[in-house]
């Protein structure tokens, strides 16, 4: 069928398409009402040990080995682990959050974002979280002296929450879409089962070919000329 066809079925078919549509523009209005969702985000350095920053002259930002970025990447692996998120939102933070790597390979920095519904609830979540990142790190070093641990600090975070326009908008955008595909579809499927249908019942209704009876053979010569005798 091309797209004149479906033109036609969707307009043989309109209070259909209007009766789908309809919840649709419901729903989509019903997620665009919804509050949120808000972001917050913060940079979490992790900083060489005392015993290390004495090599480059008691500066630690000068000490940055291969060793602290496996550590980095040890301490957000246990910070977003589902268990790590379970002791959180027992505390009172059930926002979602996400900690990976900052994209510069060489630097010993997690990025956090954290989004929920509530703007207060995603600050609080993202200092609950900051902290998970240090008491993470003091954990897989509690055997180590306190000369060699390495320490975090929280280079930067956010003071607000702010909407998350984009989020909402993909949200909106996909139940708009899978609404309207939904409103297309089906009554294409419907007109065409109808089409069908109306093929069919044709069909059965056209009546049979009836033979016609056949001419009577001429009589043969022979037997005419004796039955004129």
């Amino acid at each position: 069928m091309d797209v004149t066809g479906w033109i036609g079925a969707l307009r043989r078919r309109w209070i259909l398409v209007i009766v789908l549509l309809l919840p649709t523009l419901f729903a989509a209005a019903a997620v665009a009402a919804q509050p949120g969702p808000y972001q917050a985000e913060s940079e979490v350095a992790m900083v060489p040990s005392k015993q290390s920053a004495k090599l480059t002259g008691g500066n630690p930002f000068l000490s940055f080995s291969g060793s602290i970025l496996v550590t980095t990447d040890l301490v957000r692996r246990e910070v977003v682990a589902p268990q790590a998120a379970q002791r959180l939102a027992a505390r009172g933070f059930p926002s979602s959050y996400q900690v990976v790597d900052d994209p510069d390979p060489s630097a010993p920095v997690l990025d956090i974002t954290v989004t929920g519904s509530s703007p207060s609830l995603v600050l609080q979540t993202l200092g609950a979280v900051n902290g998970a990142v240090k008491s993470t790190l003091a954990a897989v070093q509690a055997n180590v002296k306190p000369a060699d641990e390495m320490t975090s600090i929280v280079l930067s975070t956010d003071s607000q929450a702010t909407l998350d326009v984009a989020h909402k908008a993909r949200r909106v955008l996909a139940v708009l879409g899978a609404g309207l595909a939904i409103a297309i579809v089906l009554p294409l499927f419907v007109d065409a089962i109808g089409a069908r249908r109306r093929r069919d019942a044709g069909e059965d209704s056209m009546p049979y070919p009836v033979a016609r009876p056949r001419s009577p053979e001429p009589a043969m010569e022979g037997t005419s000329r004796r039955h004129g005798r």
